[in-house]
C-alpha cells in the first residue's frame, strides 16, 4: 500500500490492540472471552503476516517503513489518552509532553528519511 495507507493501517492497528488491553483488565467483562482471544491472535499475526509481503513489493520504500512507525506510535499515543480521562492534571500535561517530544522525533526522522532518499546515494529500496 502506499506509505500513508500504511501509516493509518499502523494507527488503527495500535488503537484495535488497545482496545484488546483494556478487555484484559476487564473493562467490559461480559465481552466474549474467545471473541478476545481469537481477535488477539489475528491482531498479533497481522503485522507478522502482512509486513514481510510489503516490505519485498518493489514499491516499498524506507518512507513507508517510516509511515507504519510513525503511525503505530502515534496511533498508540492518542488512543492511550483515554487512560487520563480522570487523571491529576499534572500526569495529563506529563503525557502531553512526552508525546510532543515523541511526535517531534518521528518528524525529525521523517525528515532525516525523506532528505536521505532524495540523496544521490538513494533509497536502497529504489536500488532493486
Amino acid at each position: 500500500p502506499p506509505a500513508w495507507v500504511a501509516g493509518l493501517l499502523g494507527a488503527l492497528w495500535a488503537v484495535l490492540w488497545y482496545g484488546l488491553v483494556l478487555l484484559g483488565f476487564g473493562v467490559a467483562p461480559a465481552f466474549p472471552p474467545a471473541v478476545a482471544a481469537g481477535g488477539g491472535l489475528l491482531l498479533a499475526a497481522a503485522p507478522l503476516v502482512l509486513l514481510p509481503r510489503w516490505a519485498v513489493h518493489p514499491a516499498w520504500r524506507t518512507g513507508s517503513t517510516c509511515a507504519v512507525l510513525c503511525g503505530t506510535m502515534l496511533g498508540a499515543m492518542l488512543v492511550s489518552f483515554l487512560g487520563f480521562v480522570g487523571a491529576l492534571r499534572m500526569d495529563l500535561y506529563f503525557k502531553i509532553a512526552i508525546d510532543l517530544a515523541a511526535a517531534g522525533g518521528m518528524i525529525a526522522l521523517g525528515r532525516r528519511v525523506r532528505s536521505a532518499v532524495a540523496s544521490p546515494i538513494g533509497d536502497a529500496a529504489s536500488q532493486r
